[in-house]
């Protein structure tokens, strides 16, 4: 009789950390699909009238043909400054893989960021889900980025995330981020300072 008993709270605890497991995973993969949506520019952006589109054109060009952005193209973009606005066929599959890194990136950063947190599970993706809502109506991927930023900083500040590929995946997106735009790279490059000190004092 013990140990049918004890058979049955063994069965009740697995089936409540496998439920546990499923919620918890459940609304980190809603978050991912939500987050690649909103970021990976399936459809190109347009820049917003009264706004001509044809300078950004310019960026793709200058991608295409490798020139130095300072010496040959001098601009407000970095040498990945096309992943901003607009696709033409030469650049459509690298403006997907670009925001693809930054996706996943955001992501990680956004699940570091809630890992210490005492929230519940569902209640830390509600609010991730909120902010990343409220990013995307601004319909300016500006505020997107920025958000990244925040939620990377406050990630690798508190909660310390000792994973290599976490480190490697969010230190590349923001590298990368930090090459479009050049207030992108005045927004990251003290974050990313601040995090390597840190982590060189640690």
């Amino acid at each position: 009789m013990k140990k049918i008993y004890m058979l049955s709270i063994k069965e009740n605890n697995m089936s409540s950390q496998c439920f546990t497991f499923m919620v918890k995973y459940g609304w980190l993969a809603i978050f991912i699909v939500y987050s690649g949506s909103v970021f990976v520019p399936w459809v190109p952006r347009s820049w917003q009238p009264p706004c001509n589109n044809s300078w950004v054109l310019v960026l793709h060009d200058a991608f295409i043909r490798r020139l130095g952005f300072g010496t040959d193209v001098v601009f407000t973009f970095g040498p990945y400054g096309f992943l901003y606005y607009g696709a033409i066929p030469q650049t459509y599959l690298v403006t997907l893989l670009g925001w693809l890194l930054i996706s996943v990136g955001y992501v990680i950063a956004v699940w570091k960021a809630f890992d210490t947190s005492h929230f519940p599970n569902w209640a830390k993706m509600l609010f991730a889900l909120l902010v990343t809502v409220v990013s995307a109506s601004l319909d300016v991927v500006d505020a997107q980025v920025f958000v990244f930023v925040a939620f990377a900083s406050v990630a690798w500040i508190f909660s310390k995330p000792k994973s290599i590929v976490c480190n490697v995946l969010v230190g590349t997106a923001l590298a990368l981020t930090s090459l479009v735009k050049f207030s992108w790279f005045i927004a990251i490059a003290p974050c990313v300072v601040t995090l390597t000190v840190l982590g060189v004092m640690r």
